[in-house]
């Protein structure tokens, strides 16, 4: 993933227009998880800047802006389990070697989700979902790496 995120300034206008959000401690680039030839998908790309700061109650939110339109997606960040549950529930189920990357993201059924990208022993590559909101394991897909 390039450093630049795209159309960024563009997204935090709608963030904080949409969703209220006054200050942002982080932001990253989810690229998505919607193909054409996949189940659930219209092939949009379904790709999402993510801000994650503070609203203008001070609570702490999490703010999905899709990239090609649609509604932005908003939640308060404890609404749902944290990072480090999260990967205590994929590593005590997959068989993890190598962790990649860990991000939030929106998933084919407009939830917030954290993904997990990993090597598995077996070397395959493999991205694991699970739902922000209930900390259940959701898809999980494997590629040679």
């Amino acid at each position: 993933m390039n450093s630049k995120i795209p159309n960024e300034t563009e997204a935090l206008n709608r963030a904080k227009q949409e969703a209220n959000i006054t200050e942002v401690y982080s932001t990253n680039y989810y690229h998505g998880t919607c193909a054409k030839e996949r189940e659930n998908c219209s092939g949009e790309t379904n790709a999402y800047t993510v801000f994650i700061g503070a609203d203008n109650e001070d609570a702490e939110v999490i703010v999905f802006i899709p990239e090609e339109g649609g509604e932005a997606v908003s939640v308060k960040k404890d609404e749902g389990i944290t990072e480090e549950k999260a990967l205590s529930l994929v590593t005590a189920h997959d068989d993890v070697a190598e962790m990649k990357s860990i991000r939030l993201g929106i998933d084919v059924h407009n939830r917030p989700i954290w993904e997990f990208t990993f090597v598995d022993t077996r070397g395959l590559l493999t991205y694991r979902q699970v739902i922000f909101k209930t900390g259940e394991l959701s898809s999980r897909y494997a590629l040679p790496k």
